[in-house]
């Protein structure tokens, strides 16, 4: 039987580097459970299931907010930042005709301030997610626009 790892000094070297890939920002594999997988070296035809997985447990959320932090607090680059560089890239966009980029500067601003977002997924096939489940995905949704984006933290919203 499987014991259930609970201390990040315990993960096996594929789950460290599905760690890495899935916050490997630049690349397709960042915030992608499936792409992530494979790059880790699990096998192509099971890598969704176990990608999805790897995200349900909380010393791999752990290790992959640990990441973001690290990186990060390295650059000195924080949530205030990221959005006074949209809001200048916005303005710049604007004055200079590429209303395409200023939109997607001004989507940008909206999602980190949760006005509107991506749907989340509360179920899988064959069942729903418990409450705790649920508000787990919501989490990992938190935790892939923050890569997205390359936001450090985003504002808590009551889920209902």
């Amino acid at each position: 039987m499987k014991t259930k790892k609970t201390n990040i000094d315990d993960l096996s070297p594929k789950e460290l580097a599905f760690c890495q890939f899935y916050t490997q920002i630049g690349e397709s594999c960042c915030g992608n459970a499936k792409l992530s997988a494979v790059q880790s070296g699990y096998s192509e035809p099971s890598a969704a299931v176990i990608g999805w997985e790897l995200l349900q447990r909380p010393v791999i959320r752990a290790r992959i907010a640990e990441i973001c932090k690290e990186r990060f607090d390295k650059l000195n680059y924080g949530p205030e930042k990221v959005l006074n560089d949209l809001e200048d890239t916005r303005v710049r966009a604007n004055a200079a005709g590429q209303y395409g980029v200023a939109k997607e500067c001004s989507v940008a601003q909206g999602k980190y301030l949760l006005m509107f977002g991506d749907f989340i997924v509360t179920e899988m096939p064959g069942r729903e997610l418990d409450e705790q489940e649920a508000a787990e995905a919501v989490e990992l949704a938190r935790l892939r626009l923050s890569l997205k984006y390359n936001l450090t933290t985003m504002p808590a919203k009551a889920v209902g």
